[in-house]
């Protein structure tokens, strides 16, 4: 049976520490949006849909959670991390983005964002 090499361990870990950090947060459905747009803004929500294997309802839904202004049933508080505007040439897009706040989010957790250098490859 093949082990872990020293940089692979430490991959898996921070991906772990990633992943349990965001779904204490979020939940992982909505931390898997998250992590999409920040890494390709500007998309809608049929793309996010088909990137993640997602329902349109499941994007939908989390796309108004991780945009929430307002506290939802007195016991999730407003997110605020993601806005969704409206394609000024084509009405029925709606591309997504990070907020402020969702940028503050997302460099906090860069420390625990494994990358190709971090594995050593």
């Amino acid at each position: 049976m093949e082990t872990l090499s020293a940089a692979d361990s430490e991959f898996s870990s921070r991906i772990f520490a990633l992943v349990e950090h965001l779904d204490n947060r979020v939940g992982l459905p909505l931390s898997r949006i998250f992590l999409y747009l920040a890494a390709h803004e500007g998309a809608n929500q049929q793309e996010i849909g088909q990137a993640l294997g997602l329902t349109q309802a499941w994007v939908s839904r989390g796309l108004r959670q991780l945009g929430s202004d307002k506290w939802d049933n007195l016991t999730e508080p407003p997110r605020k991390l993601i806005e969704v505007r409206q394609d000024l040439s084509n009405g029925r897009r709606k591309p997504c983005f990070l907020t402020p706040k969702g940028r503050m989010v997302l460099e906090s957790l860069r420390p625990l964002i494994p990358t190709t250098a971090n594995k050593g490859d």
